[in-house]
C-alpha cells in the first residue's frame, strides 16, 4: 500500500513540474470505495517523503479519518470557520512524523454551503501556505454535491 501511495505521490508531482500541486482532494463516486483509506496513505507517503503535510476531514457526514488516523480533536473546521479557534489551536500532530491532522466536527449543518463559502476559501490558502501539501477527504461526488 506505502508503494502504491508512494506512486501516486510521484505521478502528482511529475504531472505538476510547472505549478506545483499544494492541496489534493480525492473523492470517490459513491460510499465505500476507499477514498479515506488512500488519502490517509497518500498523506503519509508524503510526509514521509519529509514535506509538511495536513489531511483534512472534510467528509462531514461519514467522518472516518479520526478513526486511521488515531487522533482526537477538542476543536474543527467548524470552529475554525466561525472564529471561535484559529487554526493552529484546531491542528493534531499525528503519530507520524510531519503529519498533521484537522478533523471536522460531527453534525455540521450544510456541509455544501461551509465548503463552497468564501472562508474556506481563505482557509484552504492559509493551509497551503502553513503546509507543503494539504490531502483533503471528500465524501463521494455521486452521493453529496458537497465533494
Amino acid at each position: 500500500v506505502q508503494n502504491a501511495a508512494k506512486t501516486l505521490l510521484a505521478n502528482i508531482r511529475f504531472a505538476s513540474v510547472d505549478r506545483p500541486v499544494k492541496s489534493i482532494v480525492l473523492t470517490s463516486s459513491v460510499p465505500n470505495e476507499g477514498k479515506s483509506f488512500v488519502a490517509y496513505n497518500l498523506a503519509q507517503a508524503i510526509a514521509s517523503s519529509g514535506k509538511r503535510t495536513l489531511i483534512v476531514e472534510c467528509d462531514m457526514r461519514g467522518r472516518s479519518l479520526a478513526d486511521m488516523v488515531g487522533a482526537r480533536a477538542r476543536h474543527g473546521i467548524y470552529a475554525v470557520l466561525s472564529g471561535q479557534v484559529e487554526l493552529d489551536e484546531a491542528l493534531v500532530a499525528t503519530s507520524h512524523r510531519n503529519l498533521f491532522f484537522l478533523d471536522s466536527e460531527p453534525h455540521i449543518p450544510n456541509p455544501a454551503d461551509i465548503l463552497s463559502s468564501q472562508r474556506f476559501r481563505k482557509l484552504v490558502a492559509q493551509m497551503e501556505s502553513d503546509f507543503d501539501y494539504v490531502v483533503i477527504d471528500t465524501p463521494p461526488v455521486g452521493t453529496f454535491v458537497d465533494a
